[in-house]
């Protein structure tokens, strides 16, 4: 197991109740894989959601999550910039973009890290499912390449 450090970030437009339930699912992993919480930073930016999202936002930082809040809507790229310079990483860190209705399931998080410390990549994506009992797989995303 690395000495790496992670930072989560979330958007979050409207969607607070499902970033708590993301956040939290990862805090738990982490844990499960010896990790200290000190080195997992959670950072949400909140990207004009409106008043009505303040309650879920305060549980959020009572939580000890960093929330960002910005009045207009910046769209997933704008926010996803503006919490990544608010970390307090290294270089050598990793960092997760995560969208809020994602849940970290049991034993899914070490296999990423493992695959990130072995050197000869630079990003990971899980196998993912629409349901908790792993029945229904989503198709893989296929990225594009340099060539």
């Amino acid at each position: 197991m690395s000495a790496r450090r992670l930072a989560a970030l979330v958007v979050n437009h409207r969607t607070g109740a499902w970033a708590l339930q993301c956040l939290e699912s990862l805090r738990r992993e982490w844990a499960r894989s010896g990790r200290s919480p000190e080195d997992l930073e959670l950072v949400v930016v909140d990207s004009g959601s409106g008043a009505d999202e303040e309650p879920r936002l305060l549980e959020l930082e009572e939580r000890g999550v960093r929330v960002l809040r910005v009045a207009e809507n910046l769209g997933y790229a704008g926010s996803l910039c503006l919490g990544y310079r608010a970390t307090h990483g290294g270089p050598d860190d990793a960092v997760a973009l995560l969208n809020p209705d994602l849940l970290f399931l049991p034993g899914s998080l070490e296999p990423l890290l493992d695959a990130l410390d072995d050197g000869s990549v630079g990003a990971v994506g899980p196998r993912t499912y629409l349901d908790e009992e792993l029945e229904v797989q989503l198709p893989p995303n296929e990225l594009p390449t340099p060539g």
